[in-house]
């Protein structure tokens, strides 16, 4: 069976008619902030951000990140850490303000030096790899390769002492101990609060294993932005279809989308769509009301089209979250009255609710001229103007191009694997200069399915 792709995307789209002496954010999970230097509030980090000199980060409860500079440097951060960058490349000089960090450093050479330094100690190398704590308990160095200097000045060899690799030092009340470890669950110690990122060599599988268990936690969390969807978490059913994905996109990362569909009822449906990335997430919630059944099984999936079957009623609530900023954009049809006929939009921002307008005219969804995207746009009574793109993207997240005159028939291999982007932008709109986006996988779409071309 094949589907001609203006029936594909009436199926999916029926509810809506380090260079230089910089240090880059290369991997974080959980909530962590940054204060570039000469401010004084602290906001939330972001994937490739750059950090320079006198610029500081912290991590927050449960979250790590991963630090890297063109030279020579990788830092991990443990959950509640804070360091600031003194000073870097070719004399990097960094603080540790509380909690603990895993520094991998290449060799250095001339008059390059690293050195990292508590309020009452500082660990100094020339290359090599190590875990520094800084703790009301006093500050503890593990040396993993290597060697370091450790003390509370690495100036006076009367105040620090070197410290090989499988070794402790302890730093307390202007005192050094060394010793090693006594066994490997004080090891295992050392290393905890580092989440598998660092404990495989295999650094993109961690991560992408890192985001798929924090999935679920973060969207019970972000959930609650929604009523109507943390009604629907709280009361599972036998009827709900749960499905979901894994991605990359063009910038390379990760996109993780589940979608659940549920009957309300004999004739309706609902439908939530989940969409994440780092610092991003978007809810979508679908209500349809039908004059027919809902189908039960693949085979009256397939039959619906042999019946009069359609949609009376549709509301699309979307909530995204990027950062601190909250959008909402909302959109209602109701047909139940042939002689007069709703269709609103709305949008807002922050924790007020969209103000609906009627609206006064509308272009149908669909690709006009070259563009590899369809296209659709609203203008509400009030001059407000809501543009809709919606790009097919293939199994490796590409923009597939279907050019007037090309091929239309698209294999039901293709619709297992390919996904769609939604991409709401607006004038004169809440979200006026910023874009409300999310993506669909197909499994959605043969759920509201009511026309197929065998």
């Amino acid at each position: 069976m094949k589907m001609s792709l203006t029936v594909l995307f009436f199926i999916l789209l029926l509810p809506l008619g380090l260079a230089g002496e910089d240090i880059r954010i290369s991997f974080f999970l959980g909530k962590s902030e940054y204060m570039k230097n000469g401010e004084t509030d602290w906001k939330p980090i972001y994937k490739n951000l750059i950090l320079n000199e006198k610029d500081s980060v912290r991590t927050l409860k449960n979250a790590t990140l991963l630090l890297e500079s063109a030279h020579k440097m990788k830092l991990k951060l443990s959950p509640e850490t804070t360091v600031h960058f003194k000073e870097l490349f070719p004399k990097t000089d960094i603080s540790l303000n509380g909690g603990k960090v895993w520094a991998q450093v290449n060799k250095l050479k001339g008059d390059e030096s690293f050195s990292i330094r508590s309020p009452v100690s500082v660990v100094g190398v020339r290359g090599t790899e190590f875990i520094y704590e800084n703790s009301e308990d006093g500050d503890k160095v593990f040396v993993i390769h290597g060697r370091v200097a450790f003390g509370d000045d690495l100036l006076d060899e009367n105040r620090y002492k070197e410290i090989d690799a499988g070794k402790i030092g302890f730093f307390k009340d202007r005192e050094i101990e060394l010793r090693e470890p006594v066994n490997d669950d004080e090891t295992n110690q050392l290393k905890s609060r580092f989440p598998i990122l660092i404990e495989k060599k295999d650094f993109e599988k961690a991560q992408k294993e890192m985001e798929r268990e924090s999935f679920k936690n973060e969207v019970n969390q972000e959930i609650q932005l929604n009523q109507n969807t943390r009604e629907y978490i709280k009361s599972k059913v036998n009827d709900d279809l749960t499905v979901g994905r894994t991605m990359t996109d063009s910038n390379g990362e990760i996109v993780q989308v589940q979608q659940v569909v549920r009957k309300l009822g004999n004739n309706s449906i609902q439908i939530i769509n989940i969409t994440k990335r780092p610092g991003f997430i978007n809810i979508v919630e679908y209500k349809g009301t039908y004059n027919g059944s809902v189908p039960n099984t693949l085979k009256e999936l397939i039959d619906i089209k042999n019946v009069n079957n359609k949609e009376l009623v549709k509301e699309i609530y979307i909530v995204q979250k990027t950062g601190v900023m909250i959008d909402k954009l909302k959109i209602k049809e109701d047909k139940t009255d042939p002689n007069q006929k709703i269709f609103q939009i709305g949008s807002s921002t922050g924790s007020s609710e969209p103000v609906m307008e009627n609206i006064s005219s509308k272009t149908t969804l669909k690709q006009r001229d070259i563009n590899p995207y369809l296209d659709a746009q609203y203008i509400t009574q009030s001059g407000k103007i809501y543009n809709l793109k919606v790009y097919i993207m293939d199994q490796d997240r590409n923009i597939v191009s279907q050019t007037p005159g090309a091929s239309n028939d698209l294999s039901l291999d293709f619709l297992v694997t390919m996904s769609l982007d939604f991409v709401f932008s607006g004038t004169g709109t809440s979200f006026d200069g910023r874009d409300i986006r999310f993506t669909v996988l197909p499994d959605v779409g043969f759920v509201i399915i009511n026309e197929v071309v065998e």
